[in-house]
């Protein structure tokens, strides 16, 4: 992945149901020799079309409310 992204990797940061799998985050971490790091939350894909929606309907009027959250 480095040599494709052009530079080193510090860490893969990871997100979603599969990153909830402690088996495959390690394996993720041995293969790719870097460090796997997890979202607090994981399902933040989820978080993020919520904050979209949410401010295309005008339930949030800024950036900075939906931060604030």
């Amino acid at each position: 992945m480095s040599q494709d992204a052009g530079f080193a990797m510090g860490e893969l940061r990871a997100d979603g149901g599969a990153s909830a799998n402690d088996l495959l985050m390690q394996m993720q971490a041995d293969f790719s020799g870097v460090l796997v790091a997890r979202s607090q939350v994981l399902e933040t894909t989820a978080v993020g079309a919520v904050c979209l929606a949410g401010s295309a309907v005008g339930f949030w009027s800024a950036a900075d409310e939906i931060a604030s959250k």
